[in-house]
């Protein structure tokens, strides 16, 4: 859905009365640069620059002449902004609001602090940024992350065995999103690859990208690693089991492994089934990305450790913090994620 700036404005206005204190008020200003005033019992009147806008992209938001308000405070009104939108608004300390209830306000003198969570999805198509989801992203995701740059699309294309023309068109997206940088050549020179890594997740969780089935192994995790070489099918760990090789956190308490064949693995294994209380779960990969950068340690097969981040990202518990203690020990090192 298409709005006029006019309809943006009045209806962010009419959001933010809603959500603000009680007594406080809100107020649009129509003009050739509109504004919104916000009245206080006290009778201050702090006032921001409104710029609507239909879409805002993350690159857009760190570009956009709203940065160089100098009389009052910028806020950018959208129909809908992403998560990495609103975190660049912040980063360049602009406020915002969405017509989905995403609103973050700051102000000193009254002192005003609004932060609201609406929608994390678009509502319509139009407003969608490309996804991230399937094979064919993840192999050039994979590639972005590994490789030395700076790289072109058909570069990219041959390694991650994706056509130049899909490459060529998610390089374009993750430049709107501010996760990659390009030259004048249209070749990569830099990524944001934590930032990467946490769209990817969002994107595409592990989850839902995968079939799992949650079982036991009654002996515990020891048990489990000591029985993976016996299975005649390509595997490899990944979660809390890989992160722990690297940067430990805790003793992992869950064990997730790609498998090719997931009958197959849980009977040689000696599994068994369970819906809750289970320590194993075996990921049924739709490609053969997992197994195609395995690395082996102490005779045991692990996932890609970028995948490994992105599957913790998403994952329960303390898997979140470990993905971040991975990341770091890479940063740490020389900067690659071999194993």
């Amino acid at each position: 859905m298409s709005y006029s700036g006019n309809a943006l404005l009045v209806q962010a206005t009419s959001l933010l009365g809603s959500v603000l204190p009680p007594l406080w008020t809100a107020s649009l200003v129509h003009g050739p640069q509109p504004t919104m005033t916000v009245t206080t019992p006290s009778g201050k009147q702090p006032q921001w620059w409104l710029h609507a806008r239909q879409h805002l992209y993350p690159k857009q938001a760190l570009e956009e002449s709203f940065l160089r308000s100098a009389t009052a405070r910028p806020i950018v009104v959208a129909p809908f902004l992403s998560r990495e939108t609103q975190e660049r608004l912040k980063s360049v300390d602009v406020d915002y609001i969405d017509l989905t209830g995403n609103v973050s306000l700051n102000h000193i003198d009254p002192d005003l602090f609004v932060s609201r969570t609406g929608a994390t999805r678009a509502p319509t198509p139009e407003l969608r940024e490309q996804s991230l989801k399937g094979e064919k992203a993840a192999s050039v995701l994979l590639e972005l992350l590994h490789r030395a740059l700076p790289a072109g699309v058909r570069e990219i294309a041959a390694r991650s065995k994706a056509t130049p023309g899909y490459v060529s068109k998610l390089l374009a997206a993750l430049d709107e999103r501010a996760l990659l940088s390009r030259n004048d050549k249209g070749q990569v020179t830099q990524v944001d690859r934590w930032r990467l890594l946490q769209a990817w997740a969002t994107d595409s969780p592990v989850m839902k990208r995968c079939q799992a089935y949650s079982c036991i192994e009654p002996r515990g995790l020891p048990s489990l690693l000591s029985k993976l070489p016996k299975l005649n099918q390509r595997w490899a760990i990944t979660g809390s089991l890989a992160a722990q090789t690297k940067a430990p956190v805790a003793p992992p308490r869950l064990a997730m492994i790609y498998v090719e064949q997931i009958a197959e693995a849980a009977t040689v294994l000696g599994l068994q089934p369970a819906d809750t209380g289970y320590n194993v779960l075996l990921l049924s990969a739709p490609t053969s990305l997992p197994f195609d950068r395995a690395w082996t340690h102490q005779g045991l097969q692990y996932a890609d450790l970028y995948l490994v981040i992105v599957d913790l990202l998403t994952s329960p518990g303390r898997s979140p913090a470990e993905a971040e203690a991975l990341w770091n020990w890479i940063q740490q090192g020389d900067g690659s994620a071999r194993g």
